[in-house]
């Protein structure tokens, strides 16, 4: 699936710098401005009361740190330094969508006062998820997302977070949509700052 957008984040950040070589040199992880969401982990397929969404704020030096989801007010605040990184865990009511193809506001947004290294962590018993973060600072517009066909029951999926408000976003997937969008078929979306949509295959294998 071909994303196209004006400072917009996937998940699946670390395919940018594979997907790039010719500039991976340039791309840094640490950064003071981080938009994110989560995905629907496995393991709550029942119930999301056993899943954890966290993240864990890595710093050098001592770093004061805001996590929020703008549109709901939700907002926490952590320190992290040199030994002791922060870990903050964010309810999934402010954080995941659960239904594809709709916008919800479930980007959270992170501010730092000095450059720090952010992990995106979704555990469950029987399934873990994480993600290194990219800045703000380092994202494109022209993005490839490679994933399964299905596992097990469970669909193929991405996140698209908007950072910024009036951000175009032209999506093609290659397989079909839980939405009713086929394959192939172009998807067109106008997006606001902390906005989110969830792309869900029916292909379950």
């Amino acid at each position: 699936m071909k994303f196209y957008r004006h400072s917009l984040i996937l998940l699946l950040l670390l395919l940018f710098a594979a997907s790039n070589p010719v500039y991976a040199a340039d791309i840094t992880t640490e950064g003071q401005d981080f938009w994110f969401s989560f995905a629907k982990n496995a393991g709550g397929e029942t119930s999301m009361s056993n899943v954890e969404m966290s993240i864990t704020v890595v710093a050098s030096v001592t770093t004061n740190i805001e996590i929020s989801n703008e549109h709901s007010g939700w907002k926490q605040t952590a320190v992290a330094n040199a030994t002791s990184p922060a870990i903050v865990t964010i309810p999934a009511n402010e954080c995941m969508s659960t239904e594809g193809g709709q916008l919800d506001y479930k980007g959270i947004h992170l501010t730092a006062d000095q450059p720090v290294s952010v992990y995106l962590n979704s555990s469950s018993p029987t399934s873990m998820d994480a993600s290194l973060l990219l800045p703000v600072s380092t994202l494109g517009t022209n993005y490839v997302v490679q994933t399964y066909d299905g596992y097990k029951g469970y669909p193929a999926y991405a996140v698209i977070v908007a950072t910024e408000d009036n951000t175009a976003v032209v999506i093609t997937p290659k397989n079909n949509l839980s939405n009713g969008k086929k394959a192939d078929e172009t998807i067109v979306i106008t997006m606001s700052k902390g906005q989110t949509y969830t792309l869900l295959s029916t292909d379950k294998k």
